[in-house]
């Protein structure tokens, strides 16, 4: 295991950000299978370098962009195929995924990761990786060579972007049409199926490529009996590789230098026998030589100038991953559908009084929904915001705040021994201290659309909640965090 300094998996703010303390585990976690892979690297020589924003995080911040949640390498594709050969090497709990190990990837990068097929709750890897619940995975992107001739490229580019579009259709049509089972070309061509118009398209384009593939290439086809969008993830990522070191100046990533307007690494060949090192949080990164032309290449001359959230992954980060493990976020016990004529009867007869004004009227009516994610992504800076935001309504007058929180997220903070959980504690006890505000760690459905029902506002986070009070009208006001600095 890589020794990982303690005071790194603490809360940290930079550029006037903050960043989690889970974060930092699945950051340290990222650094661990790195730190297996160059154990590898060194054994067969296998060349490697920052890429994307791991590369421009190396420069601009000497270690991980604030806002960014992954690290990216890119490898000569020679080089990588080694790396696949011996992924029975990686450290216990580390696999290889890609296209040449798993008949459903689909992505042309491959991605070490721990050994895991569904997310749940799994000690034995919280523990080894630092605390950190979720599966976390280091892409690795291959270096192909790019042809210098003009004809050649445009060439190689028209088959990739076929075989890359047939494939992406098919998945569509696997999962519409056969519930998500792969199939092969012999079951599309089953005339029951014609009477779908996008499997005549399908079945159209593939047989062109594989006329194009015929007339170029002799090894490359399609097999109707074996699986097919594999098959079609094979193809498109040989003809990525058809260019040879004498025909090339350069070498990139294929799959985005044949998207239109994509920006991709560029790399001169000669490049690829050389690298240095440049400090990355407590260790260090390979990174190529000319690093400043190719990060300028990808991020533009202003690359030095911090902008926030341009990470192409969805923020706030783990997501789908915390409301896996927590069983569900604010507000998903929710059905699309609501309760016919939502009775404030849900209300307890308690609370009901307390929602009057004097004049029988009632008070306005705040509907405050805090989502798992979000406040473990914003970790204690975060608890000191939302507490702020609280008192400033309890000095209100004539206003009641509902405050909806997850009961299992004391659980998450707990299992993972947060440091955020005491903070986090205290947050709700100053909470249920006020004497306008009534807080619901377990609402049931029928409380839940009562309170929407007669609420004015909604103010918080994204959850359902939110998305449940937008379809009927409810205004929403989502906090921003960042304001608190």
């Amino acid at each position: 295991m890589l020794d990982v300094p303690k005071e790194f998996l603490k809360e940290d703010i930079r550029d006037g950000y903050v960043i989690s303390e889970m974060m930092k585990r699945s950051w340290a976690s990222q650094l661990c299978i790195l730190d297996s892979l160059k154990k590898i690297f060194d054994k067969y020589g296998l060349r490697y370098f920052a890429a994307y924003g791991t590369l421009l995080g190396a420069i601009r911040h000497k270690g991980y962009i604030p806002w960014d949640d992954d690290l990216d390498i890119a490898m000569p594709r020679k080089d990588m195929m080694t790396l696949i050969k011996h992924a029975d090497e990686l450290e216990d709990g580390l696999i290889i995924r890609s296209v040449y190990n798993s008949e459903t990837y689909m992505n042309f990068n491959a991605v070490v990761t721990q050994k895991a097929d569904t997310l749940h709750w799994d000690d034995i890897r919280t523990d080894m990786f630092y605390g950190c619940p979720f599966i976390c995975y280091v892409d690795i992107f291959p270096l192909d060579f790019v042809p210098v001739d003009d004809g050649k490229f445009k060439l190689q580019n028209t088959i990739f972007q076929l075989a890359f579009k047939l494939m992406y259709d098919l998945r569509n049509i696997e999962m519409v049409i056969f519930d998500g089972r792969m199939v092969t070309l012999r079951e599309l061509r089953d005339q029951s199926l014609m009477k779908y118009n996008a499997i005549q398209d399908f079945l159209s384009g593939c047989s062109e490529l594989r006329e194009m593939l015929g007339d170029n290439f002799e090894n490359l086809d399609i097999k109707p009996e074996f699986k097919l969008r594999h098959q079609l993830c094979i193809i498109a990522d040989a003809i990525a590789q058809i260019c040879t070191e004498d025909e090339a100046d350069y070498v990139t990533y294929f799959t985005e230098l044949s998207q239109e307007g994509n920006t991709h690494i560029s790399i001169k060949k000669e490049s690829l026998e050389k690298s240095t090192d440049l400090p990355f949080e407590f260790c260090d990164i390979a990174v190529p030589p000319d690093y400043l032309d190719v990060v300028e290449s990808i991020y533009g001359q202003d690359y030095m100038k911090p902008v926030y959230f341009t990470s192409a992954h969805n923020y706030p980060f783990f997501r789908d991953e915390i409301r896996v493990l927590i069983g569900g976020d604010t507000g998903e016990i929710l059905a699309d559908e609501p309760i016919t004529n939502p009775s404030v009867e849900a209300i307890p007869e308690d609370i009901r009084s307390f929602l009057l004004k004097s004049d029988g009227t009632l008070k306005r009516i705040i509907l405050y929904g805090l989502s798992a994610t979000d406040v473990v992504n914003n970790g204690r800076e975060g608890i000191k915001w939302i507490t702020s935001q609280m008192i400033e309504m309890e000095n209100k007058n004539d206003v009641v705040v509902f405050v909806f929180v997850p009961v299992s997220l004391r659980s998450f903070m707990d299992k993972c021994h947060l440091a955020m959980y005491k903070d986090y504690l205290g947050m709700l006890d100053r909470i249920k201290q006020m004497y306008n505000v009534i807080l619901d760690e377990m609402p049931e459905s029928e409380f839940l659309w009562a309170v929407i029902s007669i609420c004015d506002e909604y103010y918080g986070d994204k959850c359902r909640l939110e998305e449940i009070c937008r379809k009927y009208d409810v205004p929403v006001t989502i906090q921003n965090y960042q304001l608190r600095n």
